[in-house]
């Protein structure tokens, strides 16, 4: 009888430490995506502060507007079936895009990324960004 008791309370004690922890956090999957890169001021106005329509042509937003409007953060415009979508990046991402390709692209327009990261409440966090040639 006290075998069987001890062991109910062994059994009891699991099922109540089981429950008092929590389960594992998701992983979070990375995503790469290609695309122009963009500040978030000019991208919110739909158009650039140096004129060009930064919504359907992204492409000519000039490197000398993104340096301008560096406070207000970057991030991608992608291309998708129904048009651009601008995908804007975390505080730490933003400073890492302004730092590696908008201060050392060798380009006045034209620049585009590829941008890895993990969507975290609707903003990409950077694991990595770097300029390259788009064919679209």
């Amino acid at each position: 009888m006290k075998l069987w008791i001890g062991s109910a309370l062994l059994v009891a004690a699991g099922v109540l430490l089981a429950s008092c922890m929590s389960p594992p956090a998701p992983m979070m999957e990375e995503v790469v995506y290609k695309g122009y890169i963009l500040d978030r001021a000019c991208a919110k106005a739909g158009t650039g502060m140096d004129g060009s329509a930064v919504l359907t042509m992204p492409g000519d937003h000039t490197q000398q507007c993104l340096v301008a409007c560096e406070a207000s953060g970057f991030g991608i415009m992608v291309m998708e079936k129904s048009g651009y979508r601008y995908i804007p990046f975390d505080a730490a991402g933003s400073d890492l895009a302004f730092r590696t390709v908008v201060l050392k692209t060798a380009k006045t327009a034209d620049i585009s990324v590829e941008a890895k990261g993990t969507m975290k409440d609707g903003l990409l966090v950077l694991s990595g960004i770097r300029e390259i040639d788009l064919m679209m």
